[in-house]
């Protein structure tokens, strides 16, 4: 699912990986891409998560230049195909990172500009998921969409590099993305709620008129929503425009205040001693 490919665990990283693993002991065989024979070439080692996840199980050691492995990089990067970049040579799945291509441009053999077109592509297209997710439950309306949301609310933060989705299970708050990147979890951006510090009351008005939570957006809370229906009724207001006439009155906006107290003063002459707006 889309959710399944956005969000991820807490990752802990290397943010390079040193010089060494450019491999240029002998023999290295015969390259898969040039078949030429191999000179040079960039180890794979392995990487793990932070809880211990495998990302990558160690060097595949196959025989590819590191001229040919670079190439491969940059033709994925010219297409903007930059997930799921693999060792080049046939049936292989051990995956390039970012880390990777840090590596190849230390050495020379990638220029920076396909490095910074790589992240950019990446983080793109994260930024884009991460908003096309919290479109998509921000209309939730069943009893488990609204428990889902909640939980992403609580427990799932952006990485402010890439944008990434990053689900916290345990642990402290010191967070490695599968980008590299280090940020506090606490301060950093929700996937869900639109920065919103309520956004919890809002699933809970929600789930309790059974609408979405864009629609529960209009109104903040209960105390708005029945104050908002009071004066929907009194002045023949759609719940929309008795919400929004609420909200300017508590901007300061006179005329709208106005406009509220004569509707309560027309409630409590038809209902004596009835509730005020």
């Amino acid at each position: 699912s889309s959710l399944d490919q956005t969000i991820v665990r807490p990752s802990i990283l290397p943010l390079q990986h040193p010089a060494s693993h450019i491999m240029t002991s002998m023999p290295l065989g015969t390259c898969h891409v040039c078949f030429e024979e191999v000179k040079q070439r960039l180890s794979l080692p392995a990487l793990r998560t932070g809880n211990g996840d495998t990302l990558r199980e160690g060097d595949c050691r196959h025989p590819i230049c590191i001229s040919c492995l670079a190439s491969h990089v940059a033709a994925r990067v010219e297409d903007q195909r930059v997930f799921g970049i693999r060792c080049p040579a046939v049936g292989c799945k051990s995956e390039v990172y970012e880390q990777d291509l840090h590596r190849l441009v230390e050495c020379g053999a990638l220029a920076q500009s396909v490095l910074d077109q790589f992240t950019e592509l990446r983080s793109r297209d994260y930024h884009s998921r991460a908003r096309e997710f919290a479109e998509a439950m921000s209309q939730a309306q069943t009893a488990g969409e609204y428990a889902l949301l909640r939980r992403l609310w609580e427990s799932t933060r952006l990485c402010p590099r890439c944008g990434l989705a990053i689900e916290k299970s345990q642990g402290c708050n010191s967070f490695y993305c599968i980008c590299g990147h280090h940020f506090d979890y606490q301060s950093a951006p929700r996937a869900v709620g639109n920065g919103a510090k309520n956004f919890g009351k809002l699933i809970a008005l929600a789930q309790d008129l059974s609408i979405s939570v864009n629609e529960a957006e209009k109104y903040g809370d209960w105390k708005l929503y029945f104050k908002a229906g009071r004066t929907a009724s009194a002045l023949s207001l759609t719940m929309e425009q008795a919400c929004e006439l609420h909200k300017q009155a508590q901007s300061g906006d006179e005329g709208a205040r106005e406009q509220i107290q004569r509707a309560r003063a027309g409630q409590k002459a038809r209902q004596p001693g009835g509730e005020t707006l």
